[in-house]
């Protein structure tokens, strides 16, 4: 996938920074996202552990400019991407309608707890500078809501979690990095 359209860095406007600091939220203006090494080392453990990724659904909570949505969207029927910042989801949909005018993507401006992940298949989630009261919240969700098979990839490890695989990938904010990889 071509990077070149996409920014390094996002500015956070100040609609933005009262949002995370009134939910408690980490706010970063600098954003770490997977290098086209790391996406496919999750397209190739979906692909083994799931079969026809082109009937099955993936999220990234937490998606940012949108990229890693945009990258599904070539493997899985539906890419839903959510993002809490206006700034960033804004980013995402110009980038949507300049590059990737598709209907299989769904970019949604919301917070990612308020959502369902009940149909999802695969998700993804930049947990890197999420607080331990969201990553708390996000676990019970994903525990109580997800189907059965369902594929989970975090930078920061779920809570009260125990089984779980660690695997490499690159990051564009530092060249090793770590997902956790849950199967629900």
């Amino acid at each position: 996938m071509n990077l070149s359209h996409f920014k390094k860095t996002i500015p956070i406007n100040n609609s933005d920074k009262n949002l995370f600091i009134n939910k408690n939220y980490n706010l970063a203006d600098t954003f770490g996202c997977l290098t086209n090494n790391g996406f496919n080392k999750i397209i190739n453990i979906s692909k083994i552990k799931l079969n026809n990724l082109n009937t099955k659904i993936f999220a990234d909570l937490g998606s940012g400019d949108g990229r890693t949505v945009f990258w599904a969207s070539q493997f899985f029927n539906k890419s839903i991407g959510i993002e809490l910042s206006s700034a960033r989801h804004s980013e995402a949909i110009n980038i949507k309608n300049k590059f990737y005018n598709n209907d299989s993507i769904s970019l949604i401006n919301k917070d990612i707890i308020d959502y369902d992940y009940s149909n999802f298949d695969v998700i993804y989630i930049s947990s890197l500078c999420f607080p331990d009261h969201l990553m708390e919240k996000l676990t019970h969700k994903l525990d109580n809501e997800l189907k059965e098979n369902t594929l989970v990839f975090t930078i920061s490890p779920l809570k009260n979690c125990q089984d779980y695989e660690i695997i490499n990938v690159d990051q564009t904010y530092i060249n090793t990095s770590y997902l956790y990889f849950y199967q629900y």
